[in-house]
């Protein structure tokens, strides 16, 4: 990972996230990653892309399970 750049005091081994009342504001140029509670994706991981589109991540189970029916 050395590609992967942190600020300073954000430790690189994990990051721990609080879950937003709102959605943070999009950026054309930017993705951003965020915690809100928990949908049908099963894993309260949210991504907004530059189009400003959101959606949540899906969990491990949920992709096996997903995997499984189609």
């Amino acid at each position: 990972m050395s590609d992967f750049k942190v600020h300073e005091g954000i430790q690189a081994n994990h990051l721990s996230l609080e879950d937003q009342s709102s959605e943070p504001a999009g950026s054309s140029a930017s993705n951003v990653i965020f915690s809100k509670p928990t949908a049908s994706g099963g894993s309260g991981i949210w991504f907004k892309d530059g189009n400003n589109a959101s959606d949540e991540l899906v969990s491990k189970s949920k992709a096996m399970a997903f995997g499984l029916v189609l």
